[in-house]
């Protein structure tokens, strides 16, 4: 029930009763000034090239590292990896 509830609250376009908020939200992003790692599952289902090239442009100062054969689930699908990476970017 909650991821189902979850994935309707995703604002598609403008008419969406969320999207102001997460546009707001979007606007503050570039404040954030601390250094940025942004670990990508290429295989993604959802999130695609699309967004990953949005967080690129909201932050083009980031660390990227895009995990070839990782899905959605990037966090589990290179564990890992990710351990290594997340370790040598702190």
């Amino acid at each position: 029930m909650a991821v189902s509830k979850f994935v309707k609250d995703i604002p598609l376009n403008s008419n969406h009763p969320s999207f102001e908020v997460l546009k707001g939200i979007e606007s503050k992003l570039p404040n954030i000034l601390c250094p940025k790692l942004i670990l990508w599952g290429k295989k993604d289902f959802c999130f695609n090239d699309h967004f990953l090239n949005k967080w690129k442009e909201i932050y083009p100062q980031s660390k990227v590292i895009e995990y070839a054969e990782s899905g959605h689930y990037v966090l589990e699908d290179a564990k890992e990896k990710i351990i290594r990476d997340i370790g040598q970017f702190l």
